[in-house]
């Protein structure tokens, strides 16, 4: 008995059951695959999914993927019909992972939308491509990605989940990797920003590696250079209008309303100063706190037992 969780339903069902409830024009069984299932339903070709009346099946284990892509199709017998209700013919449903590029869920109305930015922006699609060099295969405008600015799809055998798995095995070095796609959201106000900045390369070039590494973050992939993306954030907080950057020292705290993060480095005058506000409470930092959990406590969905 194989059992999945349903991002629509959010309980297990069996194969049987989805198909029983999937839309009529239907024809394929979807599923996501990833670490976390808290995860997996926040992606946004999941709920892309859920939102455009279509169920998924979230799948956690190390075996779920590879076992999709060994079975292939789920077989559904023919039904017979009655003076009541239309029977329907055998058939074999294909199972498609949702992270997939060459998958669209959206209707003909968003395809269509899509398809037209596509042509519209060809140019800043073809820059932002070539910025990125060999880390994708393409950049398109994908239809439906609700609030979501981009994401990363993959195309052919290899999935992004696949990769992930198989770069955790011995033989890593000569594991197969992920066809990966930026699937840009034109409806979404940071595609106006790329607009804005083209014919700025660097700047394009800057803004279209943070939407990468962004989108790589939230299917659950690592970035590729943590530093160099950490350096990106910060020259674009430092660049906002309505923010400036002042590198020294506090220790006095000026009048108005002022959120104050501060730590364990805290200085003594900047400490006095916190004091003075604040003369009933004592000041104590932790760099670290080791909380003690219960094994009842723990989802085993996204943890596992390990030496």
């Amino acid at each position: 008995l194989l059992l999945f969780w349903s991002a629509k339903e959010g309980k297990q069902v069996t194969l049987k059951e989805y198909v029983a409830a999937m839309p009529a024009e239907q024809d394929k069984i979807y599923y996501a695959a990833g670490d976390s299932r808290d995860r997996l339903e926040k992606m946004p070709v999941v709920t892309s999914a859920v939102n455009h009346g279509f169920d998924v099946l979230l799948c956690t284990q190390d075996v779920d993927e590879f076992m999709f892509q060994f079975m292939r199709t789920y077989h559904v017998d023919a039904v017979a019909g009655d003076s009541e209700h239309k029977g329907t013919d055998a058939r074999d449903l294909e199972f498609a992972n949702v992270s997939s590029a060459d998958l669209s869920l959206a209707t003909e109305d968003e395809k269509k939308a899509a398809d037209e930015a596509t042509t519209e922006h060809k140019d800043l699609i073809d820059e932002l491509k070539g910025d990125l060099g060999d880390k994708v295969t393409d950049v398109r405008v994908a239809a439906g990605l609700g609030d979501a600015p981009a994401t990363i799809a993959s195309e052919g055998p290899v999935s992004l989940e696949m990769e992930r798995r198989l770069q955790q095995s011995p033989e890593a070095g000569q594991a197969p990797k992920a066809s990966r796609v930026l699937m840009l959201n034109a409806k979404h106000p940071v595609f106006g920003k790329l607009q804005a900045a083209k014919g700025d390369k660097e700047r394009l070039a800057l803004m279209g590696d943070i939407l990468y590494n962004q989108a790589l973050l939230v299917e659950g992939l690592p970035v590729e250079d943590p530093a160099k993306f950490a350096r990106e954030i910060t020259e674009r907080i430092c660049a906002h209008p309505n923010i400036t950057v002042e590198r020294a020292e506090a220790d006095a705290i000026p009048d108005g309303e002022v959120v104050i993060a501060t730590g364990p480095l805290t200085s003594d005058a900047m400490a006095a100063e916190i004091q003075r506000l604040c003369p009933e409470f004592d000041l104590h930092f932790y760099d670290a706190v080791a909380p003690i959990v219960t094994l009842e406590s723990v989802d085993m969905d996204s943890a596992f037992f390990a030496s």
